[in-house]
């Protein structure tokens, strides 16, 4: 494959695609430039109410960029080492300058929606666009007065991308493009879709690239469903790999949550099965998830709540730590109930520590 890229702004430039499916989208964000360990962000806060940090996604020094901040953040270490991913929501204002102070690159990364817009580091410059919608604009502001700043078009990622496209792009041979595609498929994929994404999604679960069957073990657990479960469950027994295993328990705890906030969709995930899955492997890259607006909207207050009436402790326990993580108006009288009411100590235990740390606002 043949690359054409031309300049966008000092330190942002593009890949010409033919096929936004077919061919991958190189990114050089301003942040790259000269220091890649730092860089300054500020995002727009879609939700004035939560304040969220960065952290990293375990097993591949992924960042975060949540649209729950408030404030700008200095120094951050976001341009890690090959093969490192960086994840807007909202707006993403990314900044660097020269060592001498005689420009300043800035971009500008914007999410559609409720979205994520991915990318994954692929080279000491350079990212590749992986999947979502939104748009990425830049300039470059110099000192002097006898240089005029640089400024383009804002460009378009992601938006000509099509569940037919992807399905596609599936059997492509750049890595990047059946990483990305494999993830779109999750917000690409209507009920029609189903028959056909599910067994395409579930094949790339042996793929030879670990990032290829992780991005296809997340897309199944956002799709949701026993199929999904079973499918996913299956491959993270049969695999030998230990990330990989990694990978498949963290899909089985998102999808495990996603299907104790509903009952429709996910019907058939036995709830024990479930709790046990989402237990055993949230962390906090799953609980966010689950939090965006557009999973936990779904989560009815007689689902969850009938969750902590369970007889199942392990489903009680579940239920505890999708409260704190999805933060329900009702979660701190939940909770203190819990608290102070279940019989079973462990889950005692977390319904406090969950008050905790909705009181102290994490």
């Amino acid at each position: 494959m043949s690359d054409k890229t031309f300049p966008i702004l000092v330190g942002l430039t593009l890949t010409a695609a033919a096929a936004a499916a077919e061919e991958r989208i190189v990114v050089r964000l301003s942040v790259d430039q000269h220091r890649p360990s730092l860089c300054s962000i500020t995002v727009s806060d879609l939700d004035k109410n939560r304040i969220r940090y960065m952290e990293e996604r375990p097993g591949d020094g992924t960042v975060d960029v949540v649209n729950r901040f408030t404030s700008r953040l200095a120094g951050l270490k976001v341009c890690g080492k090959v093969g490192s991913e960086l994840r807007v929501s909202g707006t993403a204002t990314l900044t660097n300058t020269d060592p001498m102070h005689t420009w300043l690159a800035i971009t500008t990364v914007r999410a559609e929606g409720k979205e994520r817009l991915c990318f994954r580091k692929t080279a000491r410059f350079n990212w590749a666009y992986l999947c979502g919608r939104g748009v990425i604009t830049g300039k470059t502001v110099y000192a002097s007065r006898f240089s005029p700043d640089q400024e383009r078009h804002p460009e378009r990622l992601g938006w000509d991308r099509t569940a037919e496209s992807c399905l596609s792009a599936l059997s492509s041979t750049d890595e990047i493009v059946r990483e990305g595609c494999a993830r779109d498929l999750a917000r690409l994929t209507s009920d029609s879709d189903r028959a056909q994404v599910l067994p395409r999604l579930s094949a790339l679960l042996s793929d030879p690239v670990p990032e290829v069957r992780r991005g296809a073990a997340e897309a199944l657990a956002l799709l949701g469903g026993p199929e999904s479960f079973t499918t996913i469950k299956a491959a993270r027994d049969a695999g030998k790999d230990k990330l990989t295993k990694e990978y498949f328990d963290e899909a089985l705890a998102l999808l495990g949550g996603a299907a104790l906030l509903r009952e429709n969709r996910d019907a058939g995930v036995p709830a024990a099965e479930a709790a046990e899955s989402y237990n055993a492997g949230r962390d906090a890259w799953v609980d966010d998830m689950l939090a965006q607006p557009s999973r936990a909207q779904g989560a009815a207050e007689s689902v969850l709540k009938g969750r902590l009436g369970a007889q199942d402790p392990e489903e009680r326990l579940a239920a505890v730590r999708l409260i704190k993580a999805v933060k329900p108006p009702w979660a701190q009288e939940a909770l203190t109930q819990v608290a102070e009411k279940d019989s079973d100590s462990l889950v005692k235990v977390a319904a406090k520590l969950a008050l905790d740390g909705l009181r102290d606002g994490k």
